[in-house]
């Protein structure tokens, strides 16, 4: 059984090693050593072919381990989260124990009664009754007692198939706790892993070492001065979308046997976000089940798709994408996005109508719309 010390031990033991590997094998960007964007820009732009090939690795490796990290945290967090609900569940056992027993002991002391005075002391005395009165009286008396016996019995059936359910639970979550745990030890050891081979890489350069290492402190401070710039880039076209400033002939619109078909122009749909003075250079691609992003001046490729997410908002999931032509995983993905997904909510353009289905094609993006009298 996980306990509390123990449980806060480990956790403490896997922070203390993860805080010390990195600190000795992670390139630290403190504030005193934060570049001008436009430098780093510069830095990042004048790579060669086989240096930029290096710094891949090393910057794949960078975010590998920074996303092992989040997720440690996130896990640590959630088994915590776990511990107490086990401890509140083994609580609760012990409080269903305790009224099972006190129930059973009630009936247990019934049944002794029953046995010692026996079916023929209870008849005679409803036939000792002096009148009619006094006989029903002790008839009842007696149902009552059958009766509470009856709802008693009932209790305590009640009482084990909860304690039954109780302590199944209990074992579940101790189940998923020990799979956490060991899925945390996992973890720990391929963040372990990855900041050893990082260390490798760094050495085998070796005299060129520290100019790889500063252009991937570079490397991370674009990145991390990237997410923020995401989210308020979203942010903005979100509200440009949401206050109705796109026009309304910004998509086409027909009527249909199936609903409402609102479609988009790749063209007239970058030309309308390009005259949004809040907005940076976003050009979108659209082809056939697939959407390209493309954010030039960050040097920030994206390809994924849009899907529905409400009755007339959609959101855009990002399958793959590049930074300075460098690949971007899964996980640095999800981070991108984290504080800000990225959602268009087309109320203003189509009104009640509700979004059914969203379909990309060679340049364009097809919305089919239910009509909004078929809300009724």
């Amino acid at each position: 059984m996980f306990r509390g010390n123990s449980f806060k031990l480990f956790l403490i033991t896997c922070c203390v090693i993860l805080s010390s590997a990195a600190s000795f094998f992670m390139p630290s960007l403190t504030a005193g050593q934060d570049l001008p964007f436009s430098e780093v820009e510069e830095k990042l732009a004048g790579l060669t072919g086989e240096e930029a090939e290096t710094l891949e690795i090393l910057f794949s490796l960078v975010q590998e381990i920074e996303n092992m990290e989040k997720e440690q945290e996130e896990l640590a967090a959630e088994m915590i989260v776990m511990e107490r609900e086990i401890y509140h569940l083994e609580s609760r056992i012990k409080i269903e124990e305790k009224l099972y027993n006190h129930k059973r002991s009630g009936l247990r002391q019934v049944l002794r009664s029953y046995q010692r005075m026996g079916a023929a002391t209870y008849l005679e005395i409803i036939l000792d009754a002096d009148s009619l009165g006094i006989f029903l009286r002790r008839l009842n008396t007696l149902k009552d007692l059958a009766r509470n016996t009856g709802e008693l019995l009932n209790s305590i059936g009640e009482s084990r198939d909860r304690l039954t359910a109780e302590r199944e639970r209990h074992g579940e979550k101790l189940l998923q706790l020990a799979a956490r745990q060991e899925q945390l030890e996992e973890f720990l050891a391929a963040t372990l892993q990855l900041q050893e081979e990082l260390e490798e890489h760094l050495v085998s350069l070796e005299e060129e070492r520290d100019y790889y290492q500063e252009q991937l402190e570079n490397m991370q401070q674009a990145w991390a001065d990237l997410k923020p710039f995401i989210s308020e880039t979203i942010r903005e076209f979100s509200l440009f979308i949401k206050e109705g400033e796109m026009p309304s002939d910004a998509m086409e619109t027909t009527v249909t046997l199936l609903g409402i078909r609102a479609i988009f122009n790749e063209n007239k749909f970058n030309e309308i976000i390009a005259g949004c003075p809040g907005l940076p250079v976003m050009v979108f691609s659209f082809f056939p089940g697939k959407v390209e992003l493309s954010i030039p001046e960050k040097h920030l490729l994206l390809k994924g798709s849009f899907i529905i997410v409400e009755e007339s908002a959609i959101e855009y999931k990002a399958a793959e994408g590049t930074f300075y032509g460098m690949p971007l995983g899964e996980r640095a993905l999800k981070e991108l996005f984290r504080e800000s997904p990225f959602r268009l909510d087309f109320e203003p353009l189509i009104g009640n109508n509700i979004l059914f289905s969203i379909e990309t094609r060679e340049e364009k993006m097809e919305l089919h719309l239910i009509p909004s009298f078929f809300r009724n």
